[in-house]
């Protein structure tokens, strides 16, 4: 899944350090394959490294900050809008890109969210 995530948000050289590997084994699952799904992806979305250690795949409440499993669907649509631009330094092109929606879906959500107004929004082209 991760080497897939990271075809598509252009994260080619993403692995799972040890720790990352053990973490996976030792969680529980009580989503199941979809939950793995997610947690790779977010993990592709937002590392920071090629090599993702256990904390950056957000398991539980081990992920310190932010934990996107305990959210509302709403709460976490903005949270990975606000990591994306933040990534991305608000280029808004790339963060739909790495987001997989097109521009104009990205300024809805950040319309939705009341993340910047369309004219903010249009204005970082």
């Amino acid at each position: 899944f991760l080497a897939g995530y990271g075809r598509r948000h252009a994260r080619d050289g993403l692995h799972l350090a040890p720790s990352a590997e053990r973490a996976l084994l030792d969680y529980p699952w009580p989503g199941n394959v979809r939950e793995l799904h997610h947690v790779m992806e977010r993990a592709a979305l937002l590392a920071r490294q090629d090599a993702l250690e256990a904390d950056a795949l957000v398991l539980g409440t081990r992920g310190g900050g932010a934990d996107p499993g305990a959210m509302t669907l709403e709460q976490a649509e903005r949270w990975l809008i606000e990591r994306a631009l933040a990534r991305h330094a608000d280029n808004l092109q790339a963060a739909a890109d790495a987001l997989g929606i097109t521009r104009q879906a990205l300024y809805r959500r950040m319309e939705k969210h009341g993340l910047r107004d369309a004219g903010d929004a249009t204005a970082n082209e």
